[in-house]
């Protein structure tokens, strides 16, 4: 940017977005400076893709592509159909701009491969990497309880890809260091996958451990606090009422942390 302005375009509605600023001169780059924030604005909209209430009358939407729709009444539900390929398996649903509260679900054909019920209107996402290649694919948009807007949209899209989707806030796993002067954090974890219940091991601790269980799309379900001990320390965790999938566990300890991925299969 040369001048003390700029404008942005295709930003979606009802969001918050935040903003920083720095100088970039011949004699260097400063810092970022203070965040701001601005909101935008809703927007009334007309729902191009009724009807479209049941598995049957999905409506075909192009992937990697922003569409906007609308739960209009208490009864209303949209779904939508789409196609991975075989050189893009890997599947991302995003469901952004919320009115209310919605839930997101992602059939392929008549089976459950992934659901998202964040609480409010934050938003949701599924990831689904190396997935089956079908053309039987759908969406399910529906407001939880009966919620609904009649005047605001929804966005939704639909990623497919070749590379391996990450979901949003989901931490990269960080494995033991290689410092030898720096014990590990987790000595061993099993089994995995798993099944019922995991168990975790690690070395003689002074400080208290915390072990978090973090599911696909980046939320804390369970997390314990276990105390110094005087020997070899350890936890067992309970994932038998978690759906399958991809999870991390996430064990803080002395201000280090070390996140190992987990398989909940069954």
């Amino acid at each position: 940017v040369t001048g003390t302005s700029r404008s942005l375009t295709g930003l979606s509605a009802s969001t918050t977005y935040q903003f920083q600023v720095r100088a970039v001169c011949a004699s260097g780059t400063s810092n970022y400076g203070t965040a701001f924030s601005f909101s935008t604005s809703s927007q009334a909209c007309s729902d191009n893709y009724e009807p479209n209430n049941a598995r049957n009358n999905a409506r075909t939407i192009p992937v990697n592509t922003s569409i906007i729709a609308l739960i209009g009444n208490r009864y209303d539900q949209d779904w939508f159909r789409f196609a991975n390929t075989t050189s893009a398996r890997n599947i991302r649903v995003r469901l952004t701009g919320l009115p209310a509260n919605y839930s997101l679900t992602l059939y392929r054909g008549a089976t459950i491969v992934g659901t998202s019920n964040v609480s409010g209107t934050g938003s949701e996402e599924i990831v689904l990497n190396n997935a089956t290649v079908s053309t039987g694919y759908t969406v399910r948009v529906a407001g939880v309880s009966g919620a609904f807007n009649a005047t605001r949209c929804y966005t939704l899209q639909v990623e497919i890809g070749g590379t391996s989707f990450m979901p949003e806030g989901m931490p990269e796993e960080q494995p033991a260091p290689a410092d030898t002067e720096a014990p590990a954090l987790i000595t061993n974890m099993y089994p995995n996958p798993a099944g019922d219940l995991v168990t975790l091991e690690w070395p003689i601790a002074e400080e208290v451990t915390t072990v978090e269980l973090i599911d696909g799309v980046g939320r804390v379900v369970s997390a314990t606090v276990h105390e110094a001990a005087n020997g070899s320390m350890g936890a067992v965790i309970s994932v038998v009422d978690h759906p399958t999938g991809l999870y991390f566990v996430r064990v803080s300890r002395g201000g280090g942390t070390e996140v190992r991925r987990l398989v909940v299969s069954r």
